[in-house]
């Protein structure tokens, strides 16, 4: 999945699930740090797309460059968010903007290895063990059209668990 929004599908069941222990943000981030590769081995002209980082070794490193840049690049990010917000705007999609190291690095490193996990299943060129092993026993285990809807799935039941939680805790804030 090349630079590709469908991996933010399951990041948002994480962040239901995880709450403040879940950067969305960072995990977004981590997705578009891993997919640097295979859009630079494009522009390369490679034949093939996905090299050492999409294994878990190279997943580990991205992890960890995206727990350093991600904490002051994703505040960032959100501080943006928040600042063009309306008033009214602000009630419902205000976020807090300052990350603890905790859900930054909860948020980097479930965003690197869910990659991998998500790419070995759709590209036959991935090789999650790397260097330990060269095969990919993930590749076509389902379809790639049941992946991408497997991933749509999940984003809409995130976002629906995420907006429930949101709006019972604005309607009890209320009352």
């Amino acid at each position: 999945m090349p630079i590709t929004l469908l991996h933010l599908g399951p990041g948002a069941v994480f962040k239901a699930i995880g709450g403040r222990r879940f950067s969305f943000v960072v995990f977004g981030l981590a997705q578009f740090a891993m997919d640097l590769e295979p859009f630079g081995r494009f522009l390369g002209g490679s034949n093939q797309l996905h090299g050492p980082v999409h294994s878990l070794l190279g997943a580990t490193v991205v992890g960890a460059i995206v727990v350093i840049a991600g904490k002051p690049l994703g505040e960032r990010l959100l501080r943006l968010w928040n600042w063009r917000l309306s008033p009214t705007q602000r009630e419902w999609l205000y976020v807090e903007f300052r990350f603890t190291w905790t859900e930054t690095t909860v948020g980097a490193f479930v965003g690197t290895y869910s990659h991998v996990l998500f790419d070995s299943i759709m590209h036959i060129d991935v090789r999650p063990m790397y260097p330990f092993g060269d095969v990919n026993d993930l590749a076509g285990i389902i379809s790639v059209e049941k992946l991408d809807a497997l991933c749509i799935v999940l984003g809409v039941i995130g976002v629906l668990i995420i907006l429930t939680v949101s709006f019972w805790r604005h309607k009890v804030h209320k009352v």
